[in-house]
């Protein structure tokens, strides 16, 4: 329950090494290079119910609504039920590959119109590091379900805006507000809970 006010800047929520933990309920009111960024094999986060007023790429100030993947691989991360942002993936060049495997996108709403790059309009998968038709392989074996642009804006992997699974990703309900559940985490949550459900505690008796 954050929201980050004021002129922006370089960099908003960054997770370096970080691992299981859960984000949710962020609002970005000012722009950002990097406004939610991982980077440095952090993994097992999720990242939940997080928008944004910025809606384009300002090439002046580099700010723009940025899932931001930073190098050194993080991995298994799961971002869902977020509005206004696609990836875009930065870092130097001594830190690819930017994403590990694994890292699930979810419910996720991008802005109308992707323009990070002229040469990739619309690419969910955006990164400093190669050229369009290469880009999504720079995230290996993402989950991709029910990504979809803002008023019906077309959202393209590789130049494709079709579901498909292959080598580097497996893409569902890409452009379709369809999803078997809102939230992954929360439903992960139930069943788990459904499975192992936690004993009675016991009163906690102090000694005076």
């Amino acid at each position: 329950k954050i929201t980050l006010n004021g002129n922006g800047g370089h960099a908003g929520l960054s997770y370096s090494s970080a691992h299981s933990i859960l984000t949710r309920d962020i609002h970005f009111s000012g722009r950002y290079v990097h406004p939610l960024s991982v980077r440095a094999w952090t993994s097992g986060c999720v990242f939940t119910n997080i928008t944004t007023e910025s809606d384009f790429y300002n090439p002046i100030d580099r700010t723009g609504p940025f899932i931001d993947f930073h190098g050194l691989y993080p991995y298994e991360n799961l971002f869902e039920n977020i509005i206004g942002f696609y990836v875009q993936s930065s870092g130097d060049q001594n830190v690819l590959p930017h994403s590990g495997i694994r890292n699930t996108f979810w419910n996720i709403q991008t802005p109308e119109r992707i323009e990070r790059f002229p040469y990739a309009i619309g690419e969910f998968f955006n990164t400093t590091a190669t050229q369009a038709n290469q880009m999504h392989e720079h995230h290996p074996s993402s989950i991709i379900v029910g990504v979809y642009g803002e008023n019906g804006g077309e959202v393209l992997i590789n130049g494709s805006p079709m579901d498909r699974v292959d080598a580097f990703l497996q893409v569902y309900n890409l452009n379709k507000r369809e999803v078997p559940v809102n939230s992954l985490f929360n439903a992960q949550v139930a069943l788990r809970e459904s499975r192992f459900p936690l004993a009675p505690v016991a009163p906690l008796l102090l000694n005076e």
